[in-house]
């Protein structure tokens, strides 16, 4: 490993991340030193009421509690929170900071130890994929879709989007892999670090497209900076 020791993985809703750290931790390798914090530990239910979207919120979000349950909020109500977590897993020695949310934040932290922002990896190395200029997102929550239209529009020509909430058993991916079909993208982005990779195989099976898996990007980068 280089220089960065630990890693600090923050996720929005609440750690650990049993979902999403150990198939990172697979890419990462068992040398990599890992740190968890979520915006929401520690906070009871009322609390987490408290930062859900009102009319109006521009940038919702969606995650994952500690007991598999899933809660939307608003971005801005979250983001003292995710300071706040960034700070203590610097003193707790990570050498690095990364959030496991494809939201576009603005920047977060001190400057003390770098952060990592999945989405602005994905928006400069996602478009070199594509000859037409076509992208299909698939997205948790339909309240996001405008927001997945506005980060992805000024990098793709057309950008289709369509629902599927990786957190709700309920949640159809054949429908969304019928939307994604009909889009005929160059490749489908499933837009949310809350996707596994049984969604993503079973996607491809599904639309005979090229699926790209947030997690497993980003796990590949920082494999690369820990050499």
């Amino acid at each position: 490993m280089t220089a960065v020791g630990k890693i600090g993985f923050i996720t929005i809703g609440q750690s650990p991340r049993t979902d999403v750290v150990p198939e990172i931790r697979e890419i990462l390798g068992r040398d990599v030193q890992i740190l968890e914090a979520g915006a929401l530990d520690g906070l009871d239910r009322a609390e987490i009421e408290a930062l859900g979207p009102e009319q109006g919120c521009e940038n919702v979000l969606v995650s994952r509690l500690r007991d598999g349950s899933w809660v939307t909020m608003d971005e801005k109500k979250l983001l003292p929170l995710l300071e706040e977590r960034i700070s203590r897993l610097e003193e707790q020695g990570a050498g690095l900071a990364v959030l496991l949310c494809t939201g576009p934040f603005p920047r977060l932290g001190s400057g003390g130890i770098p952060v990592i922002y999945p989405f602005r990896l994905m928006e400069t190395v996602f478009p070199c994929f594509s000859v037409r200029g076509r992208v299909g997102i698939v997205t948790p929550d339909e309240k996001q879709k405008e927001l997945c239209m506005g980060k992805w529009s000024p990098v793709m020509k057309h950008v289709a989007v369509t629902v599927c909430n990786p957190y709700d058993r309920d949640c159809s991916l054949e429908q969304a892999a019928m939307d994604m079909r009909n889009a005929d993208p160059d490749f489908i982005v499933l837009d949310c670090i809350g996707y596994n990779k049984e969604m993503k195989q079973k996607m491809e099976q599904l639309t005979g497209k090229p699926v790209i898996l947030p997690r497993g990007f980003l796990a590949g980068v920082i494999r690369e900076w820990c050499g």
